[in-house]
């Protein structure tokens, strides 16, 4: 994907979308009773969830076209292999449908958990998409990476979504988060969390942008081979004091 435009962004959401629906459509039987790797979801139930999304997400961007702040509810789909793939597919061809007049970055879209101006929310639902693609290629065993564009959008957004989702902790808590192309500390000052100069972070975590992207949204464990860490032994705390999905 070339610079972060609205629909570079959106493009690369339907694609990841995309990919999701042809997994689904190559399951049988028991394939959607896997454990998904997320709590204790099913693949089945992994995929009435990402319907569910697509459609609401969907719907978010409609609205925007209406200049209305008033995000869509629930749209609960029963996790029925029979009918996953369809409804997956129905929920991508409504989202599709939302690009068809362009974009621009006023109003904002009302999307369930808050409104974003376009370009963010783009974003949004193309990381989002992106990691559970990942997550169903890893539950049926057909071992995907993370699409680079996907983790580099995660990377880009880390600064001020660990800012957002970070929970409470003593004063002086810090990591340092390096990759390729990532190189952040946030450290906890005055009872909150703020950017600060690397040099101030307590605990180092380094890896590839793709594993540092995965280790953000908890899909690699802090103690993973993959990653270096380095500093007092609080690693593994990051994903208490920043849960996220």
């Amino acid at each position: 994907m070339t610079g972060n435009t609205v629909p570079s962004a959106f493009g690369l959401a339907m694609q990841e979308l995309d990919g999701i629906i042809d997994v689904a459509k190559r399951l049988y039987g028991e394939d959607w009773e896997r454990p998904a790797g997320l709590g204790e979801w099913t693949v089945a139930e992994l995929g009435a969830h990402v319907a569910e999304i697509a459609w609401r997400q969907a719907e978010a961007f409609h609205r925007y076209r209406l200049a209305t702040a008033e995000a869509p509810g629930p749209a609960p789909i029963p996790p029925d292999p029979r009918d996953l793939p369809e409804r997956l597919a129905c929920s991508a061809d409504h989202l599709r449908s939302a690009a068809a007049h362009g974009f621009d970055e006023t109003p904002a879209v009302p999307l369930p958990f808050a409104p974003l101006p376009a370009s963010i929310a783009a974003q949004v639902i193309a990381i989002e998409y992106g990691v559970h693609r990942y997550d169903l290629h890893r539950a049926v065993d057909d071992i995907t990476p993370l699409r680079a564009d996907v983790a580099q959008l995660i990377l880009d957004q880390a600064p001020v979504y660990l800012l957002m989702i970070g929970q409470p902790a003593p004063d002086g808590a810090g990591y340092r988060l390096r990759s390729d192309t990532l190189d952040m500390a946030i450290v906890r000052t005055d009872d909150q969390w703020q950017l600060a100069h690397t040099r101030d972070a307590v605990c180092t975590i380094t890896g590839s942008d793709e594993d540092l992207a995965l280790f953000i949204m908890g899909r690699l464990p802090h103690d993973d081979a993959r990653l270096d860490r380095s500093g007092p032994d609080a690693h593994g705390r990051f994903k208490t004091l920043f849960p996220g999905p």
